[in-house]
């Protein structure tokens, strides 16, 4: 049993649900087992390895928000280590990679990111060599910290541009999708108008449960409907999830337990079947199954999970032998293998799929961010462009499914202020083909439980587009047309 102690003089700066969403990985990258207690300022982290490693946790950051940081390496010692000096370390020393790396590959670093980043350097040297004095050390390590995402923020602002200019050197005649996931309304006036300007691609949901309420009963209506909008737009359509393992996706009559693990195989692909038949030929790219990896609406075991992404797999190809397919994962970072005793991560459920010549043409990474069980801790654009090199190695074309509130501590400017500082660099990655809004709409007052926690759509509750998605248009035609 493996401890490791941490001391921090405010506490405040981690939220509340930080001892239940922080975790602790090793040289693998992959989230281990643990637990975390906070006693005052002190923190107590407990878990199965003895091995060294990085602390991951949510931390709120003066003007920055709330964000998950990752300390430097840790090893077991008698005595705390200082959080927030390790904090500072390990962002620091993460930000010195990147810029290293894209500074071999031919990057221009700018100046003020370079005196920036020396800045926080000596910052935290000041802290460092002040630890016996706990509150002093705190001080320049957070002043430290600050400083380091800043520069973070300028070095992510100049890789945004010069990626941009290579990919479009490079392929200069594809361009990537970047759409909306629309809901089972078609859009009216002024969103629609709204929509239709920001995207070149939108994604139809094709709820399982919608189309199947009764078992053998399909009723094609909905999404007709919203086919034929997207087309009147000239719009690029990627269709699905055809099955999705969310609690409000499944038909009643499968979550409630009507058929076994093989009545539901045999269902799914008769559902898939029916679904990629009377759409084929409308449809430029098929999502055939999301939450795989971490959906709650069944309970199944991991080579279940498996088995039912291969047999969605399989079932569009056999109805669509030349269409393209994606199977999306969720928390891509890996965040719920901290308290389940699942054997896979995200990234090797994807590796498996790919290695089995199921016609797959891409990933799709499902990131909701905020600070939930179910969610994707929010992070900075330097991780997110390293999360997107890991999930590159696979060679498959990347697709994300993107969906951050409005409202809240993070990001505290909101949507479109995190838009304008990570849609860029997400687009510079050469291996992200599409960026797909997940939520369209927030929760209208009618609707139970509806509140600012719920906000990540782009189209507010009183039915009137979010600044957001503004920014969405702007940056579609300056980064995609």
């Amino acid at each position: 049993m493996g401890v490791i102690r941490f001391e921090t003089p405010h506490p405040e700066q981690l939220p509340p649900s930080a001892a239940e969403v922080a975790y602790f990985v090793g040289r693998d990258e992959i989230p281990s087992r643990c637990r975390l207690e906070r006693r005052n300022s002190e923190l107590r982290l407990t878990r199965h390895e003895t091995e060294s490693g990085n602390l991951i946790v949510p931390w709120t950051v003066p003007h920055y928000g709330q964000v998950a940081l990752q300390t430097g390496t840790l090893i077991e010692r008698d005595r705390p280590y200082l959080l927030n000096l390790e904090l500072a370390r390990g962002t620091i020393n993460r930000i010195r990679q990147h810029a290293a790396q894209w500074s071999g590959a031919g990057m221009v670093l700018p100046d003020d990111f370079q005196t920036t980043l020396r800045d926080a350097i000596g910052l935290l040297a000041k802290s460092a060599t002040r630890q016996e004095d706990r509150i002093s050390s705190t001080e320049f390590a957070d002043l430290a910290l600050t400083e380091s995402i800043r520069a973070e923020a300028l070095l992510a602002q100049a890789y945004a541009v010069q990626s941009a200019q290579a990919r479009r050197l490079q392929t200069p005649r594809t361009a990537p999708l970047l759409g909306v996931r629309l809901d089972e309304r078609v859009p009216e006036g002024l969103s629609a108008d709204s929509l239709a300007d920001a995207c070149n691609s939108f994604s139809i949901p094709l709820s399982w449960r919608s189309i199947e309420l009764e078992r053998g009963q399909r009723n094609w209506a909905k999404s007709d409907a919203l086919l034929g909008w997207a087309q009147a737009h000239g719009a690029k359509i990627c269709a699905g999830p055809l099955v999705s393992l969310r609690a409000d996706s499944l038909p009643l009559w499968i979550v409630n337990g009507d058929t076994d693990f093989d009545g539901l195989l045999d269902a799914m692909s008769e559902h898939i079947r029916a679904v990629v038949e009377r759409y084929r030929g409308r449809v430029h790219l098929w999502h055939s199954a999301e939450g795989v990896n971490s959906g709650d609406a069944l309970p199944l075991a991991e080579d279940q999970r498996l088995r039912l992404a291969v047999r969605a797999l399989e079932a569009v190809r056999a109805s669509d032998p030349r269409g393209a397919t994606i199977v999306s994962f969720g928390q891509p970072w890996g965040e719920s293998l901290r308290s389940q005793s699942l054997q896979l991560a995200p990234i090797h459920f994807a590796d498996a799929l790919s290695r089995g010549d199921l016609g797959m043409a891409g990933i799709g990474l499902e990131i909701e961010l905020g600070l939930g069980a179910d969610q994707t801790l929010p992070r900075g654009p330097l991780e997110f462009c390293r999360q997107i090199d890991r999930w590159s190695v696979l060679n498959l074309p990347l697709v994300l499914l993107l969906a951050v509130p409005s409202e809240g501590t993070y990001p505290p400017k909101g949507q479109a202020a995190w838009l304008e500082e990570f849609l860029p660099v997400l687009l510079g990655k050469q291996f992200v083909q599409a960026i797909y809004w997940s939520r369209l709409r927030d929760p209208s007052h009618a609707q139970p439980g509806a509140n600012a926690a719920l906000s990540y759509g782009l189209i507010d509750k009183w039915e009137q587009p979010k600044p957001a998605l503004g920014v969405f248009a702007r940056l579609k035609r300056q980064l995609v047309a």
